[in-house]
């Protein structure tokens, strides 16, 4: 008998700190805040900072805005949930540190990479980076891994693991075992051609 634990990452570090994206959110509550004029970020999240006005303009910098109700959703300035009292269009400041061609040449891909990394610091935000663990009744230990920031990733690797397993031998458990609700995680089972 196996037992697959599914469990919420909180150990899991911050976007911010393990890639080229500097974040900056202008709400005084945030551990990231700067105010917007240190950054010369005005009301319509134009710069009045000539390098800033650049780096907006290809694509390597973005102004930001954010939905928090319950949960928080960062999104590009415009994009995301709107509502009139809980969403801020001019929220924050996302800038590329690295050189522009590590990014990306084509400005439409920076925006498409910047959403990528919105989505996943909006997961790390709220909590919803995911892990998971193997044991067998046997060796006590197993597989064991997290920071998930995709659970159909998280799913195909445990799919992986479990391969040629029986789903009836498996007792799955955990403060995010919901999660199997909608992914599958049973590993086919094998099949015997005669």
């Amino acid at each position: 008998m196996k037992t697959l634990t599914i469990y919420n990452d909180p150990d899991t570090p911050n976007p911010c700190d393990w890639g080229e994206w500097e974040f900056h959110s202008f709400n005084s509550n945030h551990i990231n805040f700067k105010h917007p004029e240190e950054l010369g970020i005005q009301r319509d999240g134009s710069s009045s900072d000539i390098g800033l006005a650049s780096k907006l303009r290809w694509n390597t910098a973005f102004v930001c805005s954010c939905y928090m109700h319950g949960n928080t959703v960062w999104s590009l300035m415009g994009e995301g949930p709107q509502c009139r009292w809980d969403s801020c269009t001019v929220a924050g400041l996302l800038v590329w540190t690295g050189k522009p061609k590590e990014l990306s040449e084509d400005p439409k891909t920076r925006k498409e990479i910047a959403r990528g990394f919105l989505e996943d610091y909006t997961k790390w935000c709220n909590g919803t980076v995911y892990g998971f663990m193997i044991e067998d009744e046997d060796t006590l230990e197993g597989p064991s891994r997290g920071g998930y920031f995709d659970e159909e990733a998280m799913f195909e690797d445990i799919r992986e693991e479990l391969h040629g397993v029986d789903p009836e031998d498996v007792e799955v458990t955990g403060e995010a075992d919901w999660l199997c609700q909608y992914h599958k995680w049973e590993p086919e089972k094998e099949t015997v051609e005669g």
